[in-house]
């Protein structure tokens, strides 16, 4: 029988994927399962042209440490709120900051924890938005050891 003992589910805060969140933590509740919640901060696209903003004085400079380190803040902030607000208290969640390639940082913890299941939103995106920004979950389902359960949020309709 498939034991579930270890949930992993990957969140950027958007509503699909806080719908996912919630499924899995219905899941983790039924199950009893450890419910590891992980933001991905992807990484700093360094550009040919200065920006046009200053840093420590000096024109056109930036400290990229400094303003990845305030990226990470702000998420760990995020995560910990949508933790508190969505999820009952009494499971057992642990919040899970990474820096990087979403997709890539997602599978080596998914790895690292030796997780039973991974649980993601897609975002149904389709043409030009998906050849421009890909899809994490797509390559997380391509490129993942673990199963992984893909959820699309229902679509409202208004009448």
């Amino acid at each position: 029988m498939f034991k579930i003992t270890k949930i992993l589910c990957p969140t950027d805060f958007s509503s699909p994927s806080l719908y996912a969140l919630c499924f899995a933590s219905d899941l983790a509740a039924q199950f009893d399962a450890n419910l590891f919640v992980i933001y991905v901060v992807p990484t700093i696209p360094l550009s040919s042209t200065p920006p046009p903003f200053t840093a420590a004085g000096i024109p056109g400079s930036i400290d990229l440490n400094a303003y990845r380190n305030t990226l990470i803040a702000d998420a760990q902030k995020n995560l910990e709120e949508i933790i508190k607000t969505n999820l009952p208290s009494c499971l057992n969640v642990t919040p899970i900051i990474e820096y990087g390639d979403p997709a890539e940082r997602i599978l080596h913890i998914a790895e690292s924890l030796d997780v039973d299941l991974i649980v993601i939103a897609t975002h149904g995106r389709t043409g030009w938005r998906h050849l421009i920004f890909g899809s994490v979950a797509e390559k997380i389902i391509r490129l993942a050891t673990k199963p992984v359960l893909t959820l699309r949020k229902p679509e409202t309709r208004s009448q």
